[in-house]
């Protein structure tokens, strides 16, 4: 089982997650100096990168020490010479609800920190939570539908 943190996590600095999950999180094992992301792969068929989208404050952020350590894990061969790279947080970067700050403001925030990245690695799926719902969607990057097949 391998999970990521969500808001609900974010009390108290995240100390339950890190204490009942941080610990058997792959982190260290991928050069992440937090448990609350990480990467581990399947084989050489799928690399799994975990990031974190909380702050401490119920906002969206990934902060650059994460934005570095991202850059390199995808560098890796672990991760260039897997079949597949697939990344999952909890807050989504799309996202079709009414609601200003949970599908506008924060997407944009995680949009800018980390979209340009996985189009340079190539990551083709990016899975999401928080909004409780499952919306299909077409190939997007920067707001714009890339493929309808």
């Amino acid at each position: 089982m391998n999970v990521c943190s969500g808001n609900h996590e974010l009390w108290w600095d995240f100390t339950a997650y890190k204490a009942r999950l941080g610990q058997i999180m792959p982190y260290q094992q991928s050069g992440s100096s937090n448990p609350l992301y990480y990467s581990f792969n399947i084989g050489s068929l799928f690399h799994f990168v975990a990031f974190n989208t909380e702050t401490a404050i119920d906002t969206a952020d990934v902060d650059p020490t994460q934005i570095t350590w991202l850059n390199n894990d995808l560098s890796t061969p672990e991760s260039k010479n897997a079949r597949w790279r697939i990344a999952y947080a909890h807050r989504p970067m799309y996202c079709a609800n009414n609601e200003k700050a949970q599908c506008t403001d924060f997407p944009v925030i995680l949009q800018e920190q980390t979209e340009d990245i996985f189009q340079q690695f190539d990551i083709p799926l990016v899975l999401t939570g928080h909004e409780h719902n499952v919306r299909p969607t077409f190939f997007f990057a920067r707001c714009v539908c890339l493929t309808r097949s």
